[in-house]
């Protein structure tokens, strides 16, 4: 597989540096040439499937407690 390479520099090393544009509320990064700078890319600054992989885990969660709680009730 051909190594990526920056278009300006021809540098083969690549960053992520997170930015919030000028009037905006949420943050993004920038995929950039660590050697010039260039920005080649962007992407979110924020993981979203680990955000809902984690919010399902804690809805399992609450529901064993909850699932607990209701034959703690029930047995009394």
């Amino acid at each position: 597989m051909a190594a990526s390479m920056c278009p300006s520099c021809k540098a083969k090393s690549f960053e992520l540096k997170l930015i919030r544009p000028e009037n905006s509320a949420v943050d993004i990064c920038f995929i950039q040439c660590s050697k010039c700078g260039r920005v080649i890319g962007i992407t979110d600054a924020v993981n979203i499937p680990a955000i809902l992989k984690a919010h399902g885990e804690l809805l399992n969660e609450t529901r064993g407690l909850l699932r607990e709680l209701k034959s703690f009730i029930e047995a009394k």
